[in-house]
């Protein structure tokens, strides 16, 4: 269903491209989103470029049509409608859900995230497929804080979190 408020977009100073969305999701959503991901289960995210784990935790979820869908109509109008040549075609069902797991140790390394197809289930076989539309890739990263009442986070200098 809609959101209580119309989401609102707001650019990051300093980052060109960037922008926050304001109120995509309600607490509830957020509560919720929050606890099927704790059980369903997190798994160390240690990257091959670390020699040790991160203190970071990841939990991978092909959220259905019908989520993604309810986020795209919430946020359309916040994004761009085309970029890089193509054209908003929709939020990509992978889903990856991070946690802090050492307060003071988890660094969460500088990167520049990849472009990634656009997956989904096969409608006959109802099986995963990574590329499912062959004809889609990710532009923008679509970052959701799912709790709040914390420090830091900051994904670009003076970049402020906030939740959903």
């Amino acid at each position: 269903g809609p959101s209580p408020r119309p989401c609102r977009r707001v650019d990051v100073p300093g980052v060109p491209g960037a922008f926050v969305m304001l109120d995509v999701l309600t607490l509830a959503e957020c509560a919720s989103l929050s606890t099927i991901s704790e059980v369903m289960g997190f798994t160390p995210d240690h990257p091959l470029s670390r020699p040790s784990p991160s203190g970071i935790e990841a939990c991978e979820w092909l959220l259905h049509t019908d989520v993604t869908d309810i986020l795209l109509a919430r946020c359309r109008a916040c994004l761009p409608a085309e970029m890089g040549g193509g054209r908003l075609a929709g939020i990509n069902n992978r889903c990856r859900f991070f946690r802090y797991t050492d307060r003071d140790g988890a660094v969460y390394r500088p990167h520049i995230d990849g472009s990634w197809p656009g997956s989904g289930l096969d409608p006959i076989s109802g099986r995963y497929v990574h590329d499912l539309y062959g004809d889609r890739r990710s532009r923008l990263t679509f970052l959701i804080y799912l709790n709040d009442g914390f420090d830091g986070g900051w994904t670009a200098r003076g970049a402020r979190p906030r939740s959903c």
